[in-house]
């Protein structure tokens, strides 16, 4: 099951505005995929001044300990896009999940339950049965 067809569907805020960076995209990325920090190594120095948005690349194929958000919109390769890295999204589930759990994500953009993959990154606020969706309490950084 690959990412949910419409994109990113943020639902609502809680009790915090989402939090969100811009990265730039190393492939074609597509809103609501997952994604990871991807790049060269020694892009910035000690100083603030050394950083630009260009810096942080992301791909697509995040799973278990490495995923860093969602993407927010469609970019392509070498253009900006918007990571959410807190919110609340509607997700596809890679397994059957109860609301309330811990979850983690696969390499195809689902939800699975944190044992299967490691590091959580949300909590199911709805249940959902493997190739459907359900609503995801995204809570990375």
């Amino acid at each position: 099951m690959a990412k949910n067809p419409m994109g990113c569907e943020k639902l609502f805020d809680l009790q915090y505005a989402p939090s969100t960076f811009t990265a730039y995209a190393k492939e074609t990325i597509s809103g609501g995929e997952f994604v990871f920090c991807s790049g060269a190594t020694a892009k910035v120095t000690s100083g603030i001044d050394s950083y630009t948005t260009s810096d942080i690349e992301v791909a697509t194929g995040a799973s278990g300990t490495n995923v860093i958000g969602m993407a927010l919109h469609n970019a392509t390769s070498g253009n900006p896009v918007t990571i959410m890295t807190r919110g609340v999204v509607i997700a596809s589930c890679g397994a059957n999940i109860d609301a309330s759990q811990p979850a983690t994500i696969d390499g195809s953009h689902a939800v699975q339950p944190a044992t299967a993959y490691g590091e959580v990154v949300g909590r199911t606020l709805t249940a959902g049965a493997s190739g459907g969706y359900l609503i995801l309490g995204l809570s990375i950084i």
